[in-house]
């Protein structure tokens, strides 16, 4: 049955070696077809192998979620509470189903976002360069699972970095090369949040 029928179907037919996009059609990006059809070849075609996976996605997310809050100053309770929330959350229907045993993407990009968000405030509070790589290379995780996530948090990361990177004023002279990076940083976002109400409301993402 739809939605858990139709993605465990199209995730075995990738195992067994069809081409997702050539040999039938997806809405999603090739991330969650290909992780999941590795664990299909690897441990064998079996529900209940993605689903002990789901449930370690979803805990580094709770994890995730209690370790940023920390990191912005909570204390444990308070922090705690927010990653089992997210738990607590999650879609449950008795006699049906539980959402977060059926592979959707948006379980696996949960905890590479959340992990994109650590690096960006490794990279703030550090100065290094290093964790923005980090960062932005996590946003293309997310984005080869679910595209509009991935645009999501791209342009998130990259609002982050124009208003928390400040730009240095050169010693002397008129300044002028600071005060066109002053102008960048507050259109930046800007263009971004245009661009993608723009994508979006062109592609139905």
């Amino acid at each position: 049955l739809d939605d858990e029928g139709t993605l465990l179907y199209q995730i075995y037919r990738v195992a067994v070696g069809q081409e997702l996009y050539v040999d039938f059609h997806a809405g999603y990006t090739p991330g969650v077809f290909w992780w999941n059809a590795a664990l299909f070849r690897l441990f064998g075609p079996n529900a209940l192998v993605l689903r002990i996976a789901l449930a370690i996605f979803n805990s580094a997310s709770a994890l995730l979620i209690y370790l940023l809050s920390r990191r912005i100053g909570a204390s444990r309770l308070p922090a705690a509470a927010a990653a089992l929330m997210y738990i607590g959350l999650i879609p449950f229907f008795d006699g049906q189903f539980f959402a977060a045993n059926i592979p959707y993407p948006v379980w696996y990009v949960t905890p590479a976002w959340l992990a994109s968000l650590f690096a960006m405030e490794r990279a703030w509070s550090r100065d290094r360069l290093f964790w923005w790589a980090v960062a932005g290379a996590l946003g293309g995780i997310v984005f080869g699972f679910k595209p509009n996530s991935g645009l999501l948090c791209l342009a998130g990361l990259l609002i982050a970095a124009m208003h928390l990177e400040e730009p240095t004023r050169p010693a002397g002279g008129s300044g002028l090369l600071f005060g066109v990076a002053r102008a960048l940083q507050r259109l930046v976002p800007a263009f971004l949040v245009l661009g993608l109400l723009r994508t979006f409301s062109r592609t139905g993402l």
